[in-house]
């Protein structure tokens, strides 16, 4: 067996050898830093990109609020298919296709002769609607807009003849008539001495289907 070699005191210029340390994990950490700092120049324009697209909650909320006006849509169309014929004919009445102008002359001239009035003055104004851009639900769902849609009509007349109470009855009759109508506007003008009651310039609003 070898002997054990002491350290030699009596020579203090002897060098120590001092073990080296492992550059491996400066090596790794160097190439990490690397790794991610190529990552993230590669990708810092797609992850702007992904954080500018919309909140995919407010698609949701828009794909369950086409989902119901379609489950609304379908019970309303059973819910047509078990109508009499007679309650058939009082809705296209109610609810014609097309402006049914001749109709709609009809019915108000036969409420103001009711009523105690004639009319003077009559004009038609079709109110233009707002597009809207379409909603895809799902993927395997296509919507198809419908063939039938519903317009609103104005319609400016003024009325002469009757008083307060006739207007009244006038008014009253025109919102319970077969056709939907509704008053949104009213004014009149008084007349002079001799002449037979005030005119009154009444705005009604009514719908109808395009087909």
């Amino acid at each position: 067996m070898p002997p054990v070699q002491s350290p030699n005191l009596n020579n203090p210029e002897a060098e120590v050898k001092k073990p080296r340390r492992s550059l491996w994990p400066v090596a790794i950490g160097v190439a990490v830093l690397i790794l991610l700092a190529g990552w993230w120049f590669l990708w810092r324009s797609a992850w702007q990109e992904l954080k500018a697209l919309p909140d995919l909650s407010s698609y949701e909320s828009t794909r369950t609020l086409a989902q119901e006006e379609l489950s609304s849509l379908k019970k309303l169309n059973d819910d047509f298919s078990k109508l009499s014929a007679n309650d058939r004919q009082r809705l296209d009445l109610a609810l014609p296709h097309g402006q049914d102008l001749p109709n709609l002359l009809a019915q108000l001239e036969g409420i103001a002769e009711a009523t105690g009035f004639i009319i003077n003055e009559i004009g038609f104004t079709e109110e233009r609607e707002v597009p809207t851009t379409p909603v895809a639900v799902e993927a395997t769902t296509t919507i198809v807009s419908p063939v039938t849609e519903a317009k609103k009509l104005t319609v400016q007349f003024s009325i002469q003849g009757g008083d307060y109470i006739d207007l009244k009855k006038f008014v009253n009759e025109v919102e319970q008539s077969l056709r939907l109508m509704q008053l949104t506007a009213l004014s009149f003008t008084a007349q002079q001495a001799g002449s037979t009651g005030a005119v009154y310039t009444l705005s009604l609003r009514t719908v109808y289907l395009t087909n």
